[in-house]
């Protein structure tokens, strides 16, 4: 079990490489010989984690998504209340915590790679299906309780996806992060009353 979980770190450890040399060098750039010199090791290591580059992309997706699914864990774990839960959600994917999460140089090269490479494409389609599955939970938790006014909570789940991709991409393009809180509220606001949730006595 300690081998196992020492190999897995090394593994993580050599994604957070790939991450840094895409964002440096673009994914054109990412060879394994860079990635390889960025980390410190010989290119047979990166072959003996991952046997190919598409192996690697593939891999580095599923990194990606776990850091997302991450910022969510550590801050709704503990939270009973399904109207906080919701509200704190709202609060993460809005938040300009969740632009930093993972570079978005990193996230959109992949993102680019998914349009030609099926399996990436179809680990990208994973990514969203569990985002989409995260948001169903916490909006009919929500709905349950009398909190919201929702009659297709899927509907609902992906409609506030798709503000958030609008919302992602918009920053990234235009770089106004300084007001991405503000922009961010803004959203939060609008997308409640669509939900018809209703304010904290």
């Amino acid at each position: 079990m300690g081998r196992k979980n020492r190999s897995e770190e090394k593994r993580l450890e050599l994604l957070g490489h790939v991450c840094d040399v895409i964002r440096d060098d673009g994914i054109e750039g990412a060879t394994l010989s860079r990635i390889a010199k960025r980390a410190g090791v010989h290119k047979s290591l990166l072959t003996y984690y991952f046997s190919t580059k598409d192996e690697m992309i593939v891999a580095l997706v599923d990194f990606i998504t776990d850091r997302y699914e991450e910022a969510f864990s550590g801050l709704v774990a503990g939270i009973d209340d399904p109207d906080r839960r919701l509200e704190t959600s709202l609060d993460i994917i809005f938040g300009k915590q969740w632009t930093e999460i993972v570079d978005y140089r990193v996230f959109y090269s992949c993102f680019y790679l998914s349009l030609m490479n099926e399996r990436v494409r179809e680990r990208f389609s994973l990514m969203y299906d569990r985002l989409k599955g995260f948001l169903i939970r916490e909006i009919d938790q929500a709905a349950s309780r009398g909190v919201l006014n929702v009659e297709d909570t899927e509907k609902a789940a992906v409609f506030v996806m798709m503000l958030l991709e609008g919302f992602d991409y918009y920053w990234a393009v235009a770089g106004y992060v300084r007001d991405v809180e503000a922009y961010g509220e803004y959203f939060k606001t609008h997308i409640k009353k669509l939900l018809g949730m209703k304010p904290h006595p």
